[in-house]
């Protein structure tokens, strides 16, 4: 299905309840963010940090932002069966925050289960190889998350 049209599926669902029921969600909604917010991002931050350095470790040098890039987009189209450019269509490009929480949320746990298999790979080969080896970790790890998520 991919992220966008479930979520959009879920608007729909949303459009259709009565307009008291919508009030008291987007309410409840907001409070939840202001609440959870601040600690849900600096979660979010901490994670992606630990996965740059963690690719750091495989990809040293000028390929080191490229590994980053590549792992990034296997991530976005495995976890939510976007590029990174079509899941940006509402937000801007690079901001995270600017997606919804679904999908700031997923991403999150692609990487995180990312971050698990490259700290136990064992890295060989020349710079474009261990590119390779980090783009398959990041695809398995995305893979095991897709089939969690209702979309």
């Amino acid at each position: 299905m991919g992220f966008w049209r479930w979520q959009d599926k879920v608007e729909e669902e949303l459009k259709r309840l009565p307009s008291s029921r919508r009030q008291e969600l987007a309410r409840l909604r907001q409070l939840s963010i202001a609440q959870d917010g601040k600690a849900a991002r600096e979660l979010r931050v901490f994670i992606r940090e630990q996965f740059c350095e963690l690719i750091d470790l495989a990809v040293v040098g000028q390929e080191r932002e490229i590994a980053i890039a590549q792992a990034t987009e296997v991530i976005y189209q495995t976890v939510l069966s976007h590029t990174t450019k079509e899941v940006y269509r509402d937000g801007k490009r690079g901001d995270r925050d600017t997606l919804p929480a679904a999908a700031q949320n997923a991403i999150s746990l692609g990487e995180f289960r990312a971050c698990e298999g490259l700290e136990e790979a064992t890295w060989y080969g020349d710079t474009w190889d261990r590119i390779d080896q980090v783009n398959q970790i990041c695809r398995e790890a995305g893979g095991k998350v897709r089939k969690r998520l209702p979309w």
